[in-house]
């Protein structure tokens, strides 16, 4: 009799995982923090990130449709991208500062 297609795949997938290298199940806590906490930090990161890249493409889109409109291709797209980039510095500089702002330390070392 062969065997119901969920059966099967119990007993492949810890081989196929094995071969791949991946754990069978996902770890519940990673140093000492759950899994959600983890995701929760990440998330500020791919906020920052999509507000950067969608001011430039917002800048960058109004330039391109001002080059369509009057017919001057690269030189107003070019200009809105750039301006799109310093938006986007400005809304990362400000978002800092709302969350308390990013530290970065150097340790000198002295020579031996």
């Amino acid at each position: 009799m062969p065997q119901k297609p969920s059966e099967q795949r119990k007993r492949v997938r810890p081989r196929f995982d094995a071969l791949l290298g991946v754990p069978s199940r996902m770890p519940q806590r990673v140093a000492g923090r759950s899994g959600r906490s983890l995701w929760k930090s990440a998330g500020g990161a791919e906020t920052l990130l999509a507000e950067f890249i969608s001011a430039i493409a917002v800048w960058g889109g109004i330039g391109f449709g001002l080059d369509k409109l009057f017919g001057t291709w690269p030189i107003l797209f070019v200009i809105g991208t750039l301006l799109g980039y310093v938006a986007g510095v400005g809304i990362l500089m400000w978002r800092s500062k709302q969350t308390g702002g990013w530290t970065l330390r150097f340790r000198l070392r002295s020579p031996k």
